[in-house]
């Protein structure tokens, strides 16, 4: 499950991507070579200027349900690919987790959460190794997958999200959530389980088939 989510940012090979935009903050000039170009049905416009990065998008493939993601970077080196980073999807079910981690070899870990200026919650996570690459090479990674139930509506009323896990190399890195929820797309997460409802009576029901 978790791979599915990293991946899908990947997925143009095998589905029309409507709409994607990314998106750059900082104080480095802009490269216009990289904004507003345009191949294989992928749309994007980008500033290259900073320590963060945000993309979104709807992944459609015959015979399932539109996927939504919005992928959020931070505490980036200048590379698209590097970053903590915040994945927020909705396909069969909404998923909140946590990528680009470092992979000590320890399951378990302590995470501190910290929303606005509250202080830090300290929450017992499950660590999910998987292999990153980049064009730089292939490294170990972890991501976290955050309890929706638990988790969705308390990043949805913050401004700001800082984690931090104490026994590795990661410092604190904060995201802003009015840049995570501030998509065009907010509306549609927001009404996941509606929409994840109708698919599936829209499966059992014959009213979705198969692509031939």
């Amino acid at each position: 499950m978790v791979a599915g989510l990293l991946a899908l940012a990947a997925l143009t090979a095998c589905h029309d991507e409507i709409p994607i935009q990314s998106d750059f903050i900082g104080s480095v000039a802009t490269d216009e070579s990289d904004t507003n170009s345009e191949q294989e049905g992928l749309r994007t416009s980008g500033d290259r200027r900073s320590q963060e990065y945000l993309s979104y998008g709807i992944s459609e493939q015959d015979g399932f349900p539109n996927s939504i993601h919005v992928i959020y970077a931070v505490n980036r080196t200048g590379l698209a690919w590097d970053g903590v980073s915040l994945h927020l999807t909705c396909g069969l079910g909404r998923g909140l987790s946590i990528a680009n981690l470092p992979w000590e070899g320890e399951r378990r870990a302590t995470l501190l959460i910290s929303l606005d200026a509250h202080p830090p919650q300290a929450e017992d996570v499950r660590l999910h190794r998987y292999d990153a690459f980049s064009p730089d090479g292939h490294t170990e990674a972890a991501s976290i997958q955050l309890d929706d139930a638990v988790w969705y509506e308390r990043l949805r009323s913050a401004e700001t999200l800082t984690i931090e896990l104490p026994d590795s190399d990661l410092g604190p890195a904060t995201f802003n959530l009015t840049r995570l929820f501030g998509t065009p797309l907010q509306g549609e997460i927001d009404n996941c389980a509606e929409s994840e409802a109708a698919s599936r009576a829209g499966f059992q029901g014959g009213l979705v088939a198969p692509s031939s």
